[in-house]
């Protein structure tokens, strides 16, 4: 066993940096740079950027328990290292077989929620800034009344 914190810093760096460092360097990339090659290469990191959202997600909830069984992180990191590596394909192959099928399947129910949770929101968020708007002007207008109020007794003692 190499030890908690050392694994969970293997999945991070192995997790999230050097996925996040791939995609950095696949940003810069020119339309003229882009091969098959390269385009390949991009693919893999979608599909990994894909099947990390799923593995964070069953992380969220199973990393508690997980975590007591012996040599987790470890073997999460060897996880990762397969994901992650483009000579093994392992996201290509979780999202082919796994990732892709899930959300087609409920791809109109995923869009019609999201869309729902869309016009919630700026319904929401819509009320919310009317209300503060309101509430600043009445703020603004209860200042300038005292203050005019104030400058009233002021000149009427004089």
């Amino acid at each position: 066993m190499i030890g908690h914190t050392i694994a969970r810093f293997g999945c991070i760096m192995v997790g999230q940096l050097y996925p996040m460092y791939k995609t950095f360097k696949a940003c810069k990339k020119t339309k003229d740079e882009i091969d098959e090659e390269t385009l390949t290469s991009l693919h893999r990191i979608l599909f990994f950027w894909a099947v990390n959202g799923l593995v964070l997600f069953c992380e969220f909830w199973l990393d508690f328990v997980m975590s007591w069984i012996p040599m987790y992180y470890e073997a999460k990191v060897m996880l990762l290292l397969w994901l992650v590596q483009s000579n093994f394909a392992g996201s290509q192959f979780v999202y082919d077989n796994l990732v892709e099928e899930a959300l087609t399947t409920n791809e109109v129910h995923i869009d019609e929620s999201l869309e729902l949770t869309k016009s919630t929101f700026k319904k929401g968020t819509s009320r919310m800034l009317a209300y503060l708007g309101q509430s600043v002007v009445s703020i603004v207008a209860q200042a300038v009344h005292k203050s005019q109020e104030s400058m009233i007794e002021k000149l009427a003692k004089g």
